[in-house]
């Protein structure tokens, strides 16, 4: 009896109306995952990626405006330091105050001053005077002096734009150095 049992093929009762039901709720589950699920997906990693590049343009302005906030920073301590030096700078040439404090800085640095010459370009009404001066010393440390006095002390006043060392053996063999200069004294814009 036991193995009539095992031969005997199972029968399952399912009604045809379950099978449908399942059948209708897998197909409308696979549709409501295709055609909801999916876009919505979708729809969300664009989003996604608009948010990421959204963010990294606010990160460059933010970037940007800091840079900017630090120009404005150096503008405004560049105009101040113009005001200063307004107020340092001769507003007009006066070579006779400028002689002195040349042949004073030529002193102080143990040689002299052979040459001084001052010239304004005439073609141009508020040109800037340039001069040339020789100054000799007789050691090399001496024209490196006089160089770092009219540097350190009127480094606003006057540009160098031209600087020439040459060194001299005269025939007693005693040596000199001389050193020519070109440069342009800075007056002060205010009126």
């Amino acid at each position: 009896m036991k193995e009539d049992a095992l031969n005997k093929p199972m029968s399952i009762n399912v009604s045809a109306k379950l099978v449908a039901a399942v059948i209708l709720f897998v197909v409308i589950a696979v549709l409501f995952y295709m055609y909801i699920v999916i876009p919505k997906v979708n729809e969300i990693n664009a989003i996604n990626d608009q948010i990421a590049k959204a963010e990294e343009r606010l990160n460059l302005l933010l970037l940007a405006q800091e840079r900017l906030s630090l120009i404005e920073r150096e503008i405004n301590l560049y105009n101040d330091r113009l005001v200063v030096l307004k107020q340092i700078l001769p507003p007009q040439s006066d070579e006779f105050l400028f002689a002195e404090e040349f042949v004073a800085i030529a002193n102080k640095s143990g040689g002299k001053i052979t040459s001084l010459n001052f010239e304004k370009n005439a073609n141009t009404q508020n040109a800037m005077p340039t001069f040339t001066l020789s100054y000799e010393a007789p050691k090399y440390d001496n024209i490196v002096a006089f160089n770092n006095l009219l540097k350190d002390n009127y480094p606003q006043i006057i540009t160098i734009t031209q600087l020439t060392i040459s060194k001299l053996v005269d025939q007693t063999g005693a040596v000199k150095y001389i050193s020519n200069i070109k440069g342009v004294i800075n007056l002060s814009q205010r009126k």
